[in-house]
Parts: C-alpha cells; sequence; structure tokens
C-alpha cells in the first residue's frame, strides 16, 4: 500500500511540475531573435576596361586596350599612349610599346640586361636592376623597375617574348595611380589568334 501512495505521490508531482513548467513557458515574453539574412554570394566583377578603346596590332599580332579619355600615336620606333589632358599641365606621361627583334637564344632575361638604357643604368648604380618574371592572363611577363636619372623618377617596364620578338612596355610613374593603370593596360593584353 505504501507503494501505492508513493506511485501517486510521483505521479501527481510530474503533473503539477509539468503544469507550472507549460504555465512559466506560455506565460513569459517571448523574444523575437532576428535571423540575418543571408542572401546569395553575389561576386560579380565590374570590368574597368570594358569601355577602353582597343589598338590592334597586325603585324605584331596583338591586341591590348587603353582608357577612353586617352590618344595613340604610332611612330616608326614606338606605339604611345597618353592622357591628352595631362599634356597641358606636364610632360606627356605614356605608356610605350617598343618591338625589338631577338634572334638568340638567351633567356629574356639576360638578354634585357643587354638593352642600352638597363647598361646605363647598371653603369651609375654599380648593379643591373632587378626583376621577376609575373604571369598575368596566361602571359608570362618579366617586370623590372628602371629609374630615370633626368627626372629621378620610376620607370615601370614590362618585357615579353613572342615568335623571335621582344615586347617592351614602359611608363614614367610620375603619379600615385601611374603604376596602377600601367598593370591594368597590360591586363588586357593578348595575342591574335
Amino acid at each position: 500500500m505504501n507503494l501505492k501512495y508513493i506511485l501517486i505521490v510521483v505521479i501527481l508531482a510530474a503533473v503539477v511540475g509539468g503544469g507550472i513548467l507549460a504555465y512559466q513557458y506560455w506565460r513569459t515574453p517571448k523574444e523575437e531573435v532576428e535571423i540575418p539574412e543571408v542572401k546569395p554570394s553575389e561576386e560579380i566583377t565590374k570590368d574597368e576596361t570594358a569601355n577602353w578603346r582597343v589598338y590592334r596590332n597586325e603585324e605584331y599580332g596583338f591586341e591590348i586596350r587603353y582608357p577612353s579619355e586617352w590618344q595613340h600615336k604610332v611612330d616608326k620606333n614606338y606605339i604611345g599612349f597618353y592622357d591628352p589632358q595631362k599634356i597641358k599641365f606636364v610632360a606627356p606621361n605614356e605608356l610605350t610599346i617598343r618591338m625589338f627583334p631577338k634572334e638568340n637564344n638567351i633567356p629574356l632575361d639576360k638578354w634585357i640586361q643587354e638593352l642600352p638604357e638597363i647598361k646605363s643604368e647598371t653603369e651609375i648604380v654599380g648593379k643591373p636592376p632587378s626583376g621577376s618574371f609575373r604571369n598575368i592572363n596566361n602571359i608570362s611577363f618579366y617586370m623590372v623597375d628602371t629609374t630615370n636619372f633626368e627626372g629621378g623618377n620610376t620607370i615601370a617596364n614590362a618585357f615579353l617574348e613572342k615568335n623571335g620578338s621582344v615586347i617592351k612596355f614602359s611608363r614614367d610613374l610620375l603619379a600615385a595611380n601611374d603604376r596602377g593603370i600601367f598593370n591594368q593596360i597590360l591586363s588586357t593584353f593578348r595575342f591574335l589568334e
């Protein structure tokens, strides 16, 4: 009989305890927890060069884009790209492209050390400027900075080799964003098929 009373007390305790918990659950004000909305990744890369002009050179088999407000000129020794607005105030800060024949089999980085402007810097400074290969859009460029001893500024240079020719890109780095524009223009370079 004692077992019967114990069982009844346990059942009553469970019912009363459950009732208290249910009462607290329903009576307690609920806080709304705001779950941040997860949006699908929108990694749309804006092509900043989409509205740029295209220069195409059939002889050497390449094309390159340059800012739409810029102009280009073709000389017998080089192709120059420049912002005509800056010519009125400072010396033209051109990005130039020059083509050189390369008839020997020496590696490009060694061939570059024989260029007159590199040799003269080596003589003045006592060592050749250091450079390195960099892959831009699956094209291997040899990048090397040199010094313009007349103006004291840095010149960014990029070289690439194709079919017995070397194509050299260079630009005086006069303003803070000049290297960025130089690299952005290089990123648009492509060989014609």
